[in-house]
């Protein structure tokens, strides 16, 4: 086809400036402070390594448990020194929920009082407390279908009455990309999100489901168009032509009275790939009968379309491929073709009897082979 969650949101952008230089140079803030980008670059390898954390397992033994509240204590020591620099006004913040939900998950005795204390007081942050508390429980479910839907049910009930909560719904969101949480799991958690609340962050993910159903139809309407370009080729006649990978000239009308299978793929397109033994047995099977295969090949360059071929030496028919114009192939282009792998069948006459070769294959060659060419 043509067509990692960062722990710290927002973290993104920010992280293709930072580059792998530990003496990168930037502002500082005070004597004894160190740069901005100097404590960024630091604290994005350590965002990281509580990205994996959160997406395993927590350990039963006392070392690992111990080796990963060192990682997540490192983590929440570059909070607090971004948290004095005014450039990471926006970081700290958004990066110390998942920090702190994870030491929470990992036992950290200090953070735990500290959690409970907010957790007991009123306001906002009493609820983001209890919030921080329910991924916890979350993140130590793991895989446990049944305690995860638990803990959805609670945090969504918590969201209910404190929709203007924006810490809480950047939690559930952290909830939905944690802890192996299944589709319908998801579904639900962004379904409350979407529905239920109105903070900054509710009001985020509704445009962008938005323009995500607004971006389906439209791909849907491209696909239908597609669809019906190459319907209506079919039962006309067609002539393939253009350079093979060699840079020889060819053209499929020398193949008139044979049938032949046009295979539009790439060997980076993994679909592609699962196809090339059924394609490649119906080449053993009736080549000897008048079967021709012909490939358009549509990769980024000719090194690795010939190196696969070498690897796969029974893919023995030619591969049409424009050296001066690699990638999605002008044919492919020219027919509308939106998706690899597209399979023609081409019958004795030289007519397009099917634009969906891929699917039926196997019923449609035989038929083909056993008609006149006349």
């Amino acid at each position: 086809m043509r067509r990692a969650v960062i722990c710290a949101v927002g973290l993104i952008a920010l992280g293709g400036a930072v580059g792998t230089s530990a003496t990168a140079k930037g502002p500082t803030t005070g004597p004894g402070q160190r740069p901005f980008l100097v404590v960024l670059h630091d604290y994005l390898a350590a965002a990281n390594d509580v990205s994996a954390l959160a997406n395993g397992a927590v350990p039963a033994d006392a070392a690992s448990k111990e080796k990963a509240l060192g990682v997540l204590r490192h983590a929440d020591a570059l909070l607090s020194e971004l948290s004095r620099l005014p450039q990471a006004a926006n970081i700290a913040p958004a990066g110390r929920l998942r920090v702190v939900t994870m030491l929470l998950a990992y036992g950290d005795g200090a953070t735990e009082e500290l959690v409970q204390a907010r957790a007991s007081g009123g306001g906002d942050d009493a609820v983001t407390a209890k919030g921080e508390q329910v991924v916890a429980r979350w993140v130590q479910a793991g895989g446990d279908a049944t305690r995860q839907s638990s803990i959805v049910d609670e945090i969504i009930a918590l969201a209910k009455q404190n929709p203007g909560n924006d810490s809480l719904a950047k939690l559930m969101v952290m909830m939905s990309g944690t802890g192996n949480a299944g589709i319908g799991l998801n579904d639900k958690l962004t379904d409350a999100i979407a529905n239920d609340m109105t903070c900054p962050e509710a009001q985020g993910l509704r445009r962008e489901m938005a323009m995500r159903v607004l971006e389906r139809e439209m791909v849907e309407a491209q696909e239908r168009a597609a669809n019906q370009q190459l319907v209506s080729m079919e039962n006309k006649p067609l002539v393939l032509a253009g350079p093979t990978k060699d840079g020889t000239a060819f053209t499929s009308a020398d193949w008139k009275g044979k049938v032949i299978l046009v295979d539009f793929w790439a060997t980076w397109c993994g679909p592609c790939r699962e196809e090339l033994p059924r394609v490649t047995k119906m080449y053993g099977d009736y080549h000897g009968q008048g079967l021709e295969v012909l490939g358009v090949s549509c990769d980024n360059d000719l090194s690795s379309l010939n190196s696969f071929l070498q690897q796969h030496p029974a893919m023995a028919w030619p591969q049409l491929f424009d050296a001066s114009k690699p990638g999605w192939h002008a044919l492919a282009t020219q027919y509308g073709i939106e998706g690899i792998p597209t399979m023609f069948l081409i019958d004795k006459k030289g007519v397009l009897r099917s634009v969906t070769a891929r699917e039926s294959m196997e019923e449609l060659i035989p038929k083909l082979l056993a008609e006149s060419a006349n």
